[in-house]
């Protein structure tokens, strides 16, 4: 008896059941009628069976007590004593459960086998649109505002009065062109290490019509890409004391990049360190290189950089840390008030150079 109620009491009401239902029933339990819950259901037969177990306790004391008075076995009187023990135990049982719960906690004696509402899966809000990077593909391009400050790039156009006639075009139907056409050259397959001269030649190449034959030979004019020295000769002397540039060299993807960045940036360019001798990181065959800081061509590469504000190289006498952005492959480091300094995306210390300044100014950090 005892075992059954506290089965009753403690076991049923926690059975885990399956999402709720309505049922109709057919007669009314206990308090309930009418259109009730699985959850409310199975409260309701705890109550019931709760008061069944008080009305078999007292039942089961009647008939043990009748027993006990009617037999004349001292064997039946004291089993009759037994049962009335139990019986009794059993309906305290009972009520105690109910008390004890009820006091510790009345949340305690909900049937509630409701499962959470499994919640719908938002989609994710589409990226908000963003401003297309500087083009790298060969050709003509011109930017332009396709609406709320967001900036796309032009179809590349095969030369320069094409896209000059196709941007015209566009800005008579209403469009904002936010920079005009300039070139993305074509790489060149050298690896490097062009003469002095054919590389200032090279370097050169879209020189102003004004310059002379001289002036595009040493490459001394500032627009649109130039250098601020003439050539160190001989080419073994220190560069840097001596104020002097060399760019004989340069591998032919770093002459191709310096080229195409006057018009990208719609700025002068100006070379202040090549591959001459007397820097710690710069030479022949290395795509290192120091360009002049120029308003323009500084608010270009911090806007236009796809990777910002990264951690670069220090200045060992002065303590000065820097950081560095990247655009269109080279890490532009923001050396001094003057200086931009230049290296290519993933170049690693060649024999005798610094291989920390080289992780540092070269590489992600």
């Amino acid at each position: 008896m005892k075992r059954l109620l506290f089965l009753l009491a403690f076991i049923f009401p926690s059975i885990a059941l399956a999402a709720p239902a309505t049922y109709n029933l057919l007669a009314p339990l206990g308090t309930l009628s009418g259109a009730v819950t699985l959850s409310d259901y199975l409260q309701g037969i705890v109550q019931v069976i709760i008061g069944v177990a008080g009305v078999l306790a007292v039942i089961m004391i009647v008939i043990c007590a009748i027993q006990m008075i009617g037999s004349p076995s001292v064997s039946q009187k004291s089993a009759s004593k037994e049962c009335i023990t139990n019986a009794l135990f059993g309906l305290l049982l009972a009520i105690g459960s109910w008390i004890l719960l009820s006091t510790i906690n009345t949340d305690l004696l909900k049937s509630d086998f409701n499962l959470a509402a499994l919640s719908t899966p938002v989609a994710p809000a589409p990226a908000a649109p963003t401003s297309d990077p500087m083009p790298t593909n060969p050709g003509y391009y011109y930017r332009y505002d396709s609406g709320s400050g967001i900036i796309k790039n032009s179809p590349p156009y095969d030369t320069a009065p094409i896209c000059d006639q196709l941007m015209k075009k566009a800005q008579s139907e209403g469009v904002t062109i936010s920079q005009t056409c300039f070139n993305v050259p074509k790489p060149t397959t050298s690896i490097g290490g062009g003469s002095e001269t054919s590389t200032r030649t090279a370097l050169c190449a879209n020189a102003p019509s004004s310059c002379t034959a001289a002036c595009k030979a040493q490459c001394l004019f500032t627009k649109p890409l130039g250098t601020n020295n003439s050539p160190c000769v001989p080419s073994t002397i220190n560069g840097v004391e001596n104020h002097c540039t060399n760019v004989a060299g340069l591998p032919g993807g770093t002459v191709s990049f310096l080229v195409g960045l006057p018009s990208a940036c719609s700025c002068n360019v100006i070379i202040t360190g090549g591959t001459e001798n007397g820097h710690a990181s710069h030479g022949a065959n290395i795509p290192v290189f120091d360009l002049s800081k120029s308003v323009t061509l500084y608010n270009f590469i911090k806007t236009n950089a796809s990777i910002k504000a990264n951690p670069s190289f220090c200045k060992s006498h002065g303590g000065t840390c820097h950081q560095k952005w990247l655009y269109n492959g080279y890490w532009f480091t923001d050396e001094d008030s003057k200086h931009w300094h230049v290296c290519k995306d993933g170049t690693t210390a060649p024999a005798g150079k610094s291989v920390t300044l080289f992780k540092k100014a070269c590489t992600q950090i």
